[in-house]
């Protein structure tokens, strides 16, 4: 219980001084403004995380059979898009009455169309096969796999030649690369 704890609290200080930072950044510069960000998402995507693993593996289901954690994390992914599909949806109808009304582009082609059913399976898959890494896996591996996303998106982008890299930009795509492939390595 006390390592939940101590979890728990860095979680909630990563947070705090994140929204601190960020409402700082808001009066007094820029740079406040994105560490405060930065501090922010990586505060609420682990304790995201702590969450989830808390939820698969360590949560008593049944006293009498032994039986720990919730073994059904596509479930739970498919639960979790629902719930967001009806915030979404509730977020929509307040919002049409007011001038921020949510107009979504209409779909001119079936490229569109193909593009944004892809996006959004994979955006589930994604999240779905994260909650299942996070039931079989530590924490600590399932973030550092999970941080080399940037190397892979690199590596899609050149493999479909999408990126093209002139001598100038070798250095500063090295420093977006080079954390992701120090996480990653023994």
């Amino acid at each position: 219980l006390q390592a939940e704890n101590a979890q728990a609290a860095v979680v909630a200080v990563a947070i705090v001084t994140g929204l601190a930072l960020w409402l700082v950044g808001l009066r007094r510069g820029r740079v406040f403004g994105i560490a405060g960000l930065i501090l922010l998402y990586f505060g609420v995507n682990t304790g995201f995380s702590l969450y989830m693993k808390f939820i698969l593996s360590d949560k008593e289901v049944s006293q009498e059979l032994g039986l720990q954690g919730v073994p059904a994390a596509f479930l739970i992914t498919a639960i979790q898009q629902v719930e967001s599909f009806i915030a979404f949806g509730v977020v929509i109808a307040a919002l049409w009455p007011t001038s921020w009304r949510y107009a979504p582009r209409p779909m001119r082609s079936w490229n569109t169309v193909c593009t944004l059913l892809f996006f959004s399976l994979s955006f589930s898959a994604n999240i779905g096969l994260n909650n299942l890494s996070i039931s079989l896996l530590p924490v600590s591996l399932n973030l550092t796999i999970r941080s080399c996303l940037p190397l892979v998106t690199l590596a899609v982008q050149v493999l479909f030649r999408r990126i093209q890299f002139a001598a100038g930009e070798v250095g500063p795509m090295a420093s977006i690369v080079y954390p992701s492939a120090a996480e990653a390595s023994p």
